[in-house]
């Protein structure tokens, strides 16, 4: 069958029919263009794929990175009241704060309120009981300034 189709073209070679073989093999060459096209889509979409996994893991180290860099920060300020250790110490300049503010005094004058603030947060460790303290000491010390608690 193949055959009787070269055959026939070849009785009738004339332009008509180089046009068409033209055509043919313009078709088959933009077709194979198109293919590539189609692959380096593909190939760009896979690398963006993965770009978008990787930037979920990058974001993750950089928060990490941020954290480290704070503790860092925090231990190396001169200008520090605490340190980040655990539990919480005062450094001298906080030493020197406390006993200008005369923490002590407002300590025992206001224990019994600041244990009664910290048992309503229910913590279940040192490190609760810290952030807690730290909160309410935050949040509070206005209301422990203005209001006589004896």
């Amino acid at each position: 069958m193949p055959q009787t189709v070269f055959v026939k073209i070849i009785e009738q070679l004339n332009s008509s029919v180089f046009v068409l073989i033209g055509i043919f093999i313009v078709s088959l060459w933009v077709m194979y263009k198109m293919g590539g096209i189609v692959k380096t889509f593909c190939i760009h979409e896979d690398k963006i794929d993965e770009l978008s996994k990787n930037s979920e893991k990058t974001f993750e180290k950089i928060v990490r990175f941020e954290a480290k860099i704070d503790l860092i920060y925090q231990q190396l300020n001169p200008n520090s009241a605490v340190r980040a250790m655990s539990p919480v110490s005062l450094t001298p300049i906080g030493n020197e704060i406390a006993t200008s503010i005369n923490a002590q005094n407002i300590l025992s004058r206001c224990s019994d309120f600041l244990e009664k603030e910290l048992e309503k947060e229910h913590p279940k460790n040192a490190y609760d009981i810290q952030m807690v303290s730290m909160k309410i000491a935050k949040e509070k010390r206005r209301r422990m300034d203005n209001v006589d608690i004896s």
